[in-house]
């Protein structure tokens, strides 16, 4: 599994690459890479942190494993968590969204409001700048 290091390298590059897509047309785009971004942030938090996250001795996917221990250690970034990850759900996988492009969904005002209201807690909690 990659270090903290790597994750929080890859958070950080993530979240730069999420600055650069300034075009309205990839609201889904920046609703994708803020939800990796948290992603990595949060993997580098429990390979810090969580004993279970570094064992990693169960049979469960990563994923899962993931869900359960946020949801034991901090209530507050699993819902951030849970909120970017069924946004990105619904612009990957054109969930839930209608007869539309997943790229006109979302206005430019609630993307951003996602990414300040959800991916912000998460960077601020794990310190990933």
């Amino acid at each position: 599994m990659p270090s903290e290091q790597i994750h929080r390298q890859q958070a950080s590059h993530n979240k730069s690459f999420l600055g650069s897509i300034t075009n309205n047309n990839y609201r889904d785009w920046r609703l994708t890479v803020a939800f990796y971004t948290a992603l990595h942030a949060i993997d580098a938090g429990l390979t810090h942190k969580d004993p279970l996250w570094k064992a990693k001795r169960t049979n469960e996917s990563l994923y899962s494993l993931r869900e359960k221990i946020l949801a034991m250690w901090n209530r507050d970034i699993h819902k951030h968590y849970n909120f970017l990850l069924i946004r990105s759900k619904e612009t990957r996988y054109l969930e839930n969204i209608g007869d539309k492009l997943a790229k006109d969904y979302f206005t430019d005002s609630q993307v951003n409001k996602y990414i300040h209201d959800h991916l912000k807690p998460i960077l601020e909690f794990f310190s990933v700048s």
